[in-house]
């Protein structure tokens, strides 16, 4: 998404793009709002790492008559200018059916959500949950809590027994994560490796169509970044 909004904003030279990140620490992104503020910006747009935490500031900002723009993940307020994201539920729910298709509707999966609070991870998880509910043979065996974050899905991932990690698939709420579990499995089991699915699709070098490509995940879902 970065990438795309910089490559966007470069046909408009009069245009200041100033960009912070809170690496997943709701706290650290109202401070970050703030120094934007004291900044006299003119637009405010923001992916909250969590619905609850945010609304104060973002309310702040929109009564000061500041257009704000919610990207991605949805937030606890109606006081913003306009939203820009995907169906994270319709995501969840095409990745539940094609994962019952390929285990031909029986087997046993392990779930790697994004932060547990944030929207697009209770969206795909509920809409992962409500695909398989036609499918009583499959079975969630684990969910780990992987934070959008390789590292720590992989570390959550690897700490697990082998008996635990011995499933039919497992659905990772985001590239990367899906990535690291690969590498978990590659490094860790010597029984076959689980089919392995994502979520964003993106078309880099290292991302995710260029990871099902050259064969390390079965498949990705699409998911449009709206940058």
């Amino acid at each position: 998404m970065l990438n795309e909004m910089r490559r966007e904003l470069s046909f408009h030279s009069n245009v200041t793009f100033l960009y912070k990140q809170a690496h997943g620490n709701s706290q650290k992104q109202i401070g970050q709002v703030r120094e934007l503020l004291n900044e006299d910006i003119d637009l405010l747009i923001i992916s909250p790492n969590e619905p609850e935490p945010l609304p104060p500031i973002v309310e702040e900002t929109y009564k000061k008559g500041i257009p704000v723009i919610v990207v991605d993940r949805k937030i606890s307020t109606s006081l913003y200018s306009a939203y820009v994201g995907g169906d994270n539920y319709n995501i969840g729910r095409m990745a539940g059916e094609y994962a019952a298709n390929l285990l031909g509707g029986k087997g046993s999966v392990i779930e790697i959500t994004g932060l547990p609070k944030s929207s697009p991870a209770i969206e795909r998880r509920t809409g992962f949950s409500d695909a398989l509910k036609n499918y009583p043979s499959i079975k969630i065996a684990e969910r780990i809590d992987g934070e959008w974050l390789k590292e720590k899905a992989e570390a959550k991932l690897a700490a697990l027994p082998e008996e635990q990690l011995d499933v039919h698939l497992v659905f990772a709420h985001n590239d990367r994560m899906a990535l690291g579990t690969y590498q978990v499995y590659k490094a860790k089991m010597e029984t076959a490796m689980p089919r392995v699915i994502g979520v964003d699709g993106l078309s880099a070098k290292g991302a995710g169509l260029d990871l099902v490509s050259g064969k390390i995940l079965t498949a990705t879902m699409l998911y449009p970044t709206g940058g």
